[in-house]
């Protein structure tokens, strides 16, 4: 006859109890898939023990490799099933490759599994932090450290950035529109520099020039006055 699943049922004693203890007597099952020929034997319960997960509650750190303006993802991994009602929640350290979650901000909590960083920038580089709990019990935690490489595309978009800042501060909101007067151009670092002083040599000698000939114009015609 073909193999049929066989259940066992066993009385089972964790530790000993005293005689009139409702635990003994406790029923568990014992159950095989298929029964075979070779499972028939007789089974005694001598002992139950608990058995803990081997994989590691924290992930090693994952190096993340991205240059300056390029799109970054960063998705949570494990190599178990999930509950679904699993949670995520994000963590961030600066210029650190760390696990000392001491050290780290929050981010994102919620259900997102993954977070992106479009386009990635010099500040992004550092430490990223995944932990996934259900309840209160955490899973596990996933770290990635993300290296960004500087590039020109990425530096025009950091000068950019610093010449909206300055546009929008009350200081730039005002001076913006007005040309700068001769005061604060002499006030600057380099406002002695070569090239001013001759453009500041060349306007002055307009200027006298132009005053000079006001002048004459009005003379000649105060001359020919009867």
């Amino acid at each position: 006859p073909s193999p049929a699943p066989a259940t066992l049922p066993v009385p089972l004693t964790p530790d000993p109890q005293p005689p009139a203890s409702p635990a003994l007597g406790f029923p568990a099952t014992l159950l095989f898939s298929a029964g075979y020929q070779k499972d028939a034997q007789v089974y005694k319960c001598a002992s139950c023990s608990r058995v803990e997960c081997q994989l590691p509650l924290d992930c090693p750190v994952e190096d993340i490799w991205k240059n300056e303006g390029e799109r970054t993802a960063l998705t949570c991994r494990v190599p178990f099933q999930t509950p679904p009602d699993v949670q995520y929640s994000w963590k961030f350290v600066k210029d650190l490759r760390t696990r000392d979650l001491s050290l780290f901000r929050d981010l994102h909590p919620g259900a997102s599994s993954s977070i992106v960083l479009r386009p990635t920038r010099g500040s992004h580089r550092g430490t990223y932090a995944c932990q996934l709990a259900q309840d209160d019990d955490v899973l596990a935690r996933n770290y990635f450290y993300l290296n960004v490489t500087a590039s020109s595309q990425g530096a025009e978009t950091e000068l950019q950035d610093m010449f909206r800042a300055i546009l929008q501060s009350p200081v730039g909101r005002r001076a913006e529109g007005r040309l700068p007067g001769l005061s604060e151009l002499l006030a600057e670092p380099d406002s002695l520099h070569r090239r001013n002083v001759v453009l500041l040599m060349v306007g002055l000698a307009l200027s006298a020039l132009l005053g000079t000939l006001l002048l004459g114009g009005v003379c000649r015609w105060a001359m020919g006055q009867p």
